[in-house]
């Protein structure tokens, strides 16, 4: 028989009810108040991260994960969500979030705005989820609300919400909640339907990102507090009972850490220990889990990449970080019983960040704002139950604490949409970023790649010698010098800081797809050939390396193979525009011109009876224009070529695209050579 002497406990200052009451009881009735707080804490997400609805993608992750990813182009279908399930793409397993994404492209297309108004939602959703977890299982109103409302409105979630690949924080955050809500109901009335909401809403969380891999611990912590379910009995059988219990949820943990580990490696993102030894990874963690605290007091200088110091990082650094954590553990764990939420608190921000936390380095990075998103929580839920409590009997002080805390929430606002503002474009985020952390290659070379993208060519260039002067050894950034001193006509320059790249990692496909794409216009097709054949045996799934080497093969005159390069280039990617308009093209120059107009229409998403409002007389002045200051222009030359074969003039067509195989690019068509 239970004893309430065991679960009584003062009823809180701001409850709405004993947070001991007994399982079987029904959560509390919203409130008026409780709408209200809802409401609020809608609104001043949309009031500080609105900003966003009138930002761009940022050349940081976004262009692959949207721009360029061909694979969510056209948007929710049978194939796409296939291919969401079994892709590694971009080194991560995370279906949920493709598939989000193409739903964003259904509905809005490809405009940022809708994009970005997508990740506002999701967390204002999981703030509310948060209020209403908390405030159900501890019934305490304005702890909640208050712990709600700095989760959103502290300036550490500025990355994970106005960065749109980002996505799979926003969105496996709103799981991550929505299973705590759902256990808190199960924790009532235990039945199959709620244990079966659980893991269901945990799976789905699993799939949008492997974050939760650790939500099966922090749910072991809740049923110490708030839901008291350890210690109403001996506690080795309630311990192995609650344990027992989320076998299945540990299973389907591991699972997803088996996939995304396997994807990170596939994908390269996993350091090798040599690049990253051990010590030094041990020694980055500690003074990580410290400095996150010193970020969620004192959010300044807050950056979309730090790098990691490695066999720069001073000892005492680390023994100091280890120090002030094992002082703090000891603390929260002689105030146990007492307040137990202090050990919940400070226990789930250990966990939740150990993941993330650089044992198993994934990218170079030593830390990242996003990765608080979760463990903040903890902290949050220490600090508010710890004040509050400290001040419960003392009638002035709690006025001094709940003013404290107003102006908190008010100033965190502020800095949030400052440090928003610097996701408006990739210029200002990474001049910030360089400003912020002293300089790192990762913030020049991101830098350098929006200079290209305004085609300020010079500057890129300067930013990308100095990312290649810090870090002589980064692939990344000699690929990327290599494209834009192509872009300005230095084919001989350009092929060296490929080959420089690729000494580095001889498996990058990006340098070698570039490398390709000189030794093309060179009209050495044969060693561009094996460029590619090499990428494709790297990745067999790599859609424009199959469109390259339909290019090439249709420039050599093999048609029949071509064919099968773009026919299985659009296998993977249905809707590929060069694959569509090359197949057309090798149709064309193979005398099958009913196909080739056919796959014309498709690529540019016109009917053949719509040609001509696609290509009006000014526009096709523009391109004739443009072919003659640049006859390299492969953009003028296949719109041309494809607007002669609408017409019926057949020499013309053949002559525009034989010079486009000739000067044939990489997948960006944007991209001209000067």
């Amino acid at each position: 028989m239970r004893s309430s002497k065991r679960l009584r406990m003062h009823p809180p200052k701001d409850g709405i009810r004993q947070p001991g009451d007994l399982p079987g009881s029904s959560p509390p009735r919203l409130t008026r108040q409780d709408l209200l707080i809802i409401v609020g804490l809608i609104f001043a997400v949309a009031l500080v991260f609105g900003q966003t609805l009138d930002f761009g993608f940022v050349d940081f992750d976004d262009r692959a994960y949207i721009v360029d990813n061909y694979h969510i182009h056209g948007g929710l279908s049978p194939q796409s969500i296939l291919w969401a399930l079994k892709t590694g793409y971009c080194a991560n397993w995370h279906p949920l979030t493709w598939m989000s994404l193409m739903l964003d492209i259904d509905l809005f297309g490809k405009t940022p705005g809708g994009h970005h108004l997508t990740n506002v939602l999701l967390h204002a959703a999981s703030a509310v989820l948060l209020f209403l977890f908390l405030r159900n299982t501890t019934g305490c109103r304005w702890r909640s609300a208050f712990v709600a409302a700095l989760f959103a409105l502290h300036p550490l979630r500025a990355e994970s919400v106005a960065w749109v690949a980002e996505r799979k924080d926003v969105l496996s955050a709103f799981f991550w909640m929505l299973t705590m809500l759902a256990y808190g109901a199960y924790a009532r009335k235990r039945t199959v339907f709620g244990y079966a909401l659980v893991t269901v809403s945990l799976a789905l969380g699993l799939m949008a990102k492997p974050m939760l891999v650790t939500l099966p611990c922090v749910l072991l912590l809740l049923d110490y507090w708030p839901l008291r379910r350890v210690g109403e009995a001996p506690l080795p059988r309630t311990l192995s009972r609650v344990i027992v219990e989320k076998l299945p949820l540990f299973a389907l943990a591991a699972g997803a850490s088996v996939a995304t580990f396997l994807a990170q490696r596939q994908g390269g993102a996993v350091a090798p220990v040599a690049s990253y030894p051990m010590a030094s990874r041990v020694g980055n963690a500690l003074v990580a889990y410290a400095a996150y605290l010193g970020k969620m007091a004192w959010p300044l200088n807050l950056a979309c990449y730090y790098p990691h110091a490695r066999e720069a990082l001073l000892s005492w650094q680390a023994v100091m970080a280890g120090l002030l954590l094992a002082a703090v553990t000891g603390l929260v764990l002689w105030r146990m019983r007492r307040a137990p939420y202090l050990t919940v608190g400070w226990f789930w921000y250990l966990g939740t960040l150990v993941p993330v936390i650089g044992i198993v380095q994934v990218g170079g990075q030593a830390m990242a704002d996003r990765y608080t998103y979760i463990p903040s929580v903890g902290i949050l839920i220490l600090v508010t139950w710890g004040l509050a409590d400290l001040v419960a009997s003392r009638r002035r002080l709690r006025g001094m604490v709940a003013t404290a805390a107003s102006l908190s929430l008010v100033m965190a606002a502020g800095m949030t949409w400052r440090q928003v503002g610097f996701w408006r474009n990739a210029e200002t985020l990474f001049r910030h970023a360089l400003a912020v952390t002293g300089g790192s290659a990762k913030a020049h070379n991101g830098l350098g790649s929006a200079l290209v993208d305004q085609e300020r060519l010079p500057e890129a260039i300067e930013q990308f010698r100095d990312a290649i002067r810090i870090e002589p050894t980064y692939p990344k950034a000699h690929v990327n010098l290599g494209r834009a001193l192509y872009l300005q006509g230095h084919l001989a320059e350009a092929l060296k800081h490929y080959r420089d790249a690729l000494a580095i990692d001889p498996n990058s496909v990006e340098a070698l797809n570039n490398t390709a794409n000189i030794l093309m216009i060179q009209g050495d097709l044969d060693k561009a050939a094996e460029a590619l054949e090499k990428v494709l045996r790297l990745n067999s799934n790599h859609a424009n390396a199959l469109v390259n080497l339909g290019m090439v093969r249709a420039g050599q005159g093999r048609f029949e193979e071509a064919k099968e390069q773009f026919h299985a280039a659009l296998a993977l990617v249905p809707n590929h525009p060069n694959g569509l308009a090359g197949l057309g093209m090798v149709f064309f120059l193979d005398g099958e011109h009913r196909p080739a107009i056919e796959h014309f229409a498709q690529a540019l998403g016109f009917g053949p009876d719509k040609a001509d409002e696609m290509f009006t007389p000014a526009v096709l002045q523009q391109f004739k224009s443009q072919l003659e200051g640049d006859a390299m222009d492969v953009d003028a030359n296949m719109n041309l070529g494809i607007y002669a074969a609408y017409k019926g003039e057949k020499t013309a067509a053949a002559e525009h695209f034989r010079r486009a195989l000739r000067y044939a690019q990489t997948p960006r068509e944007a991209e001209k050579a000067r």
